[in-house]
């Protein structure tokens, strides 16, 4: 495993114990109510909770100060600079393409047994999903990526240029749908953006660039706060058409994308 890209066995004397603790999926918080006079329950669905990770090393130094300067260099790694957590990435071996977004969620308490020191880090994913290392517009055949998982290669367009209203389709390889993050440039009236099902209203642009970050329900109009659609588009693995309407088009679409995956 790798925290922040290093390994903590190389940093820090951290050598990995055997039985590590990696949720294939979070816990699951199941929403439904007994009705009397019915059999069951009602199904309200379901929500996702935080992924713990727990993960156990151990240390063997002859030189107690060293192992002390060690462990609080550590220590001092996994805190922000006012000493509380901070988010780090946290990938396996086993899967190089993805990364975990952690933070420690308890304290950080060694048991020392003489010139073997044993520590268990907890982490929490607030986020109960891994992300793709980079951004979809900087995956191709000759980046330097390690791909592990599928990734679907016909998507070899990540912008698309406009100038009529058009339909085109983007591929989305992560295993869980998200909300599309995109940027839209340039000029056109009435200009509409849809894709399965749900449309966003972008009126006339004139030489306008709008920057739209669906995961964080976000969108910046030449760089200041916008209210220009309440409704953000979603996409689901594989092919999405996306479609763009109005008249006098004249712009560039460019995708926005980090695969995340369940």
């Amino acid at each position: 495993m790798k925290i922040d890209g290093i390994n903590p066995k190389e940093r820090w004397g951290l050598i990995p114990k055997l039985g590590q603790h990696h949720p294939l999926t979070a816990e699951i918080q199941l929403n439904t109510m007994s009705i009397p006079g019915m059999d069951g329950e009602w199904d309200f669905g379901s929500e996702l909770k935080p992924i713990p990770f727990n993960l156990s090393f151990r240390m063997i130094e002859m030189d107690k100060h060293e192992m002390q300067r060690k462990l609080k260099e550590f220590a001092v790694f996994l805190c922000d600079s006012y000493g509380k957590p901070r988010s780090v990435k946290l990938t396996y071996d086993y899967e190089p393409d993805r990364y975990y977004e952690v933070k420690l969620s308890k304290m950080l308490d060694p048991n020392r047994m003489a010139n073997v020191t044993d520590i268990e880090v907890p982490f929490i994913a607030h986020k109960p999903y891994a992300q793709f290392i980079v951004p979809s517009s900087k995956i191709s055949w000759d980046s330097n990526i390690p791909f592990y998982n599928d990734v679907l290669w016909s998507m070899d367009k990540t912008e698309f240029n406009i100038t009529y209203p058009q339909t085109f389709k983007l591929v989305y390889s992560g295993t869980k749908s998200i909300r599309a993050g995109f940027k839209l440039q340039g000029t056109g009236d009435n200009v509409k953006v849809s894709a399965n099902g749900k449309t966003m209203t972008f009126g006339n642009m004139n030489s306008t660039t709008y920057d739209v970050d669906g995961e964080s329900y976000t969108i910046k109009k030449n760089g200041v706060d916008s209210l220009a659609s309440t409704e953000f588009i979603e996409l689901f693995h594989g092919e999405n058409e996306i479609s763009i309407s109005g008249s006098n088009l004249n712009l560039i679409f460019s995708e926005q994308l980090t695969y995340q995956f369940i």
